[in-house]
């Protein structure tokens, strides 16, 4: 491996080194990039953006283009049952999501996920 200033580096314990000193630095070199949020005369964020509050037919047209499979989500409940009431819950998500947006947070019980790997030859 050879490092920024072009020496060869070739022993494993160097080059774990060097790929954690990389990795460790990346997130605070890359944050450094990012212009901070500052605040115009009238108490708005200069670089922010807007999203529009979504509705009950958006959300039911999104819920119905969900691909239906037999996994279920960490919650236990299956695609099937969320489509099958997707007037019945609407409202609710539509709630939910808008609430997110306004507040800009996110209930932690919506920051849960399950990952399961799927080996594909």
């Amino acid at each position: 491996m050879k490092c920024n200033k072009g020496t060869l580096i070739t022993d494993p314990l160097a080059i774990a080194s060097k790929f954690s000193d990389f990795f460790i630095n990346i997130g605070p070199s890359l944050a450094a990039t990012i212009p901070s949020r500052l605040m115009d005369h009238n108490g708005t964020y200069s670089n922010s953006f807007f999203i529009s509050p979504n509705s009950l037919d958006e959300i039911i047209d999104t819920i119905s283009k969900l691909k239906t499979s037999n996994s279920e989500g960490i919650n236990g409940i299956n695609l099937r049952g969320i489509k099958a009431s997707a007037d019945l819950l609407a409202a609710p998500l539509s709630n939910i999501s808008n609430f997110s947006f306004s507040t800009g947070t996110v209930l932690d019980k919506l920051k849960i996920s399950r990952v399961v790997p799927v080996y594909k030859s």
